[in-house]
């Protein structure tokens, strides 16, 4: 059973590693085309070849060693359109390598170019900077594949020109032109793009090449003028010779000088194809529902550039056509991988001498259907949310003149040159965007209160008097840019609403720096001179944040007494002084009278003797427990002195406090009103005297002095809605 279920899935394997093999032979034939068209019609053959060593050597290694087990690496057109302008930019036409004679170093130069970003991949691994690189912006990608799409058109379509207006000595005319190689391209073209979603395992490009293939052997057949074959062509197994060449090249003093030339083109290939990786696998997460290691992933695509350029292959990455249809095809693990590598090697050596057939022009029209197919349909709807939602016209702005800046620069000056720009642009953006206010929300002590509940005219007198306490939510990073951006926010909220403290809550902050540091020490100091507090909430020893304000000696100059494990303890803190200062005849360390008990209100001289008689006086030490959450009902309790927490129970056998409730409010009322168990449970957190109503006392005045009863039971409701008003007012703040 075990065996035949190994056979299946290797069965299943297979079937996508081989469709995935089929669909990508066209797709690879191109990108050999596109690679070394600079170098002229006589190496077409010799680019198709490196298309495919880069498709055998990168699918095998990514496959075995990325974590995203199904994807399929190859040839991918950003990155080899890259390639191709390192050899038009950098060898052709840079004088620093005008010395350059023989075609082979050429080619060594080129392809010791991919083994260097093969290096730098692996580097990017070891170090863990995939996560760095999805940062770049999907303007700045989008920008790039619009560039290196619009540069693959241009070049096709001057190259075209010469064939469908041929020169002469005449002026141009109708009969001059050609109409053969024009309805061609235009039909290849055509077939490409709305043949493109009809089926997700047979690619656009593989319809297109064969309808053009048919149309030109049919326009062929006519006698009409449609161009040429490519010629004489046939996959050659070649040992990894470029290992011999780089070796001579590192020992060549004249490398060295060219070779900060290469940087740049290093720099691009290996950043761009670990993010074609990278948005590979992210791909393919969302149909395997399995999360992929991107360090795990750019091991795999470096070692496969690596050793692809050694038997002078094209640099590869992560190509998510070619991996849907692996999946869609069956494939599930990296045996799929494998048998891809593989198929295609079997594929192309029996099939190679085939490509003789193929046609020129029909290559060139595929290539250009291509290169539509690279150009991002995202940045072509940012015209029209432009217009039609105003909510977004600003973002899309800016998107927008970030894609076009990255595409024109890399259309009209360099495509390492665009690389570069994107990689700055990713940058500043960053910068910009960690340079905006870090402060999430704020919010003041006269609507939200800690969650110590006093007396009822306590909580009127603190919501009067507690708008002198402002809380700040900060959120993000908080270096020198931000943190003085941010001193300038107290200044001004201290100034506008007389603010006597200021709570900084910390929670949200991802990162601190030593001038950030500074900067709140230095707001810190200038309002304690001013009489003025500002307290730090949400600082817990032995996270980051606290080891590095340690480490630069904060807390030796803040008081012990104004950082706060959480914010409601820090509003705990102005709470208690403002009481003290301000209503100096509250005193919670007395024992408070049943009389002034608020949800008593309304009841007569006798109604409190006859209710006194059925109360019973309790007393609780520190740390006991009340009655336990799930505990059947047996009473109300008044405090008359005292604190409790209420807690209710987490999973994993964890507790979270949710209030405390001090001298002159109650706690088990829910219990008056259902009848049910308790939803809460109550924990002594200072000494507490209460006057205990057992259910059945409850129930007893109820039907003899119902009175009483009414009056207990209408103050309890109106307990109720005002704690819904407060809810309400909070949740209006927040979200204003």
């Amino acid at each position: 059973m075990k065996l035949r279920n190994t056979l299946f899935f290797l069965s299943r394997d297979f079937s996508g590693g081989l469709t995935a093999a089929l669909v990508s032979l066209p797709g690879s034939i191109v990108y050999g085309m596109i690679a070394f068209a600079p170098l002229g019609e006589g190496y077409i053959f010799v680019g198709i070849q490196a298309a495919f060593y880069c498709t055998i050597i990168c699918g095998l290694f990514s496959a075995l060693f990325s974590s995203s087990k199904i994807m399929i690496s190859g040839t991918e057109g950003p990155i080899t359109l890259v390639f191709a302008s390192l050899l038009q930019s950098v060898i052709i036409r840079n004088p620093t390598f005008a010395h350059i004679a023989y075609p082979q170093t050429v080619l060594s130069i080129v392809f010791v170019t991919v083994f260097f970003a093969g290096l730098l991949q692996i580097f990017f691994c070891i170090f863990r900077l995939g996560r760095i690189i999805k940062f770049i912006p999907y303007p700045v990608v989008s920008g790039f594949r619009n560039g290196t799409a619009l540069l693959i058109i241009i070049k096709k379509i001057k190259k075209l020109a010469v064939s469908v207006f041929p020169k002469t000595s005449e002026n141009i005319s109708l009969q001059n032109v050609n109409f053969s190689i024009m309805f061609l391209i235009l039909f290849i073209i055509i077939v490409i793009i709305f043949s493109k979603g009809i089926s997700k395992k047979i690619p656009s490009i593989l319809v297109g090449l064969i309808a053009g293939l048919i149309v030109f052997y049919i326009l062929k057949w006519f006698h009409l003028p449609v161009g040429k074959t490519i010629g004489q062509a046939k996959f050659e197994l070649i040992p990894p010779v470029y290992f011999i060449h780089f070796t001579q090249l590192f020992v060549d003093k004249d490398f060295y000088v060219i070779l900060p030339s290469l940087i740049p083109a290093i720099i691009s290939i290996a950043l761009i194809g670990s993010l074609d990786t990278l948005l590979t696998a992210q791909s393919l997460e969302n149909i395997t529902d399995k999360r992929s290691a991107s360090h795990q992933d750019l091991l795999g695509q470096g070692i496969g550039n690596l050793l692809s350029s050694l038997f002078g292959g094209l640099p590869g990455a992560g190509v998510p056509g070619r991996s849907f249809i692996n999946h869609s095809g069956g494939g599930h693990s990296l045996w799929s991988g494998i048998f891809y590598s593989l198929t295609f090697f079997v594929i192309v050596f029996f099939v190679s001498p085939l490509m003789s057939y193929l046609s020129e022009m029909v290559m060139s029209g595929v290539i250009i259907g291509i290169a539509l197919l690279i150009f991002d349909p995202w940045f072509l709807s940012l015209f029209k949310k432009l217009y039609q939602n105003k909510d977004f016209q600003t973002r899309n702005f800016i998107n927008m003149i970030l894609v076009l800046t990255v595409m024109l620069i890399t259309v009209f000056f360099n495509i390492m040159i665009g690389v570069l720009t994107g990689i700055f642009l990713s940058m500043l953006q960053l910068i910009i965007r960690m340079s905006k206010s870090v402060v999430k929300r704020i919010y003041f002590g006269s609507t939200f209160h800690s969650k110590k509940e006093r007396a009822p005219f306590v909580m009127d007198f603190l919501a009067k008097h507690g708008k002198v306490i402002g809380v700040m939510e900060l959120e993000g990073f908080l270096f020198f840019g931000t943190a003085d951006r941010l001193s300038l926010e107290i200044e001004g909220l201290v100034k506008k609403h007389s603010l006597s403290f200021v709570i900084l809550d910390l929670k949200r902050i991802e990162e601190i720096d030593i001038t950030g540091i500074q900067i709140i020490l230095r707001i810190y100091r200038h309002l304690m001179k001013s009489k003025k507090r500002l307290l730090f909430s949400c600082i817990r020893q032995g996270e980051s944040s606290w080891n590095v304000l340690n480490e630069s000696h904060f807390f030796d100059e803040i008081l012990e007494k104004h950082v706060f494990f959480d914010t409601n303890l820090a509003l705990q803190w102005c709470e208690e002084i403002i009481l003290a200062k301000l209503l100096p005849d509250y005193k919670s360390q007395q024992t408070l009278p049943l009389q002034e008990i608020k949800i008593l209100e309304g009841l007569s001289l006798s109604d409190y003797q006859i209710l006194n008689s059925y109360l019973e006086e309790t007393t609780f030490t520190n740390d006991e427990k009340v009655f336990q959450q799930g505990d059947p009902p047996d009473a109300l309790y008044f405090i008359l002195k005292g604190n409790v927490d209420v807690e209710i129970d987490l999973p994993q056998g964890k507790t979270k406090k949710i209030i405390t409730l001090t001298q002159g409010t109650i706690f088990g009322e829910m219990a008056l009103l259902d009848g049910k168990s308790r939803s809460a449970t109550i924990r002594i957190s200072e000494p507490v005297i209460a006057y205990k109503l057992s259910m059945e006392n409850f129930h007893f005045i109820k039907e003899k002095y119902p009175q009483i009863a009414l009056v207990i039971l209408t103050n309890i409701s109106l307990l109720f809605s005002s704690h819904l008003r407060n809810a309400n007012k909070i949740i209006s703040e927040l979200e204003s």
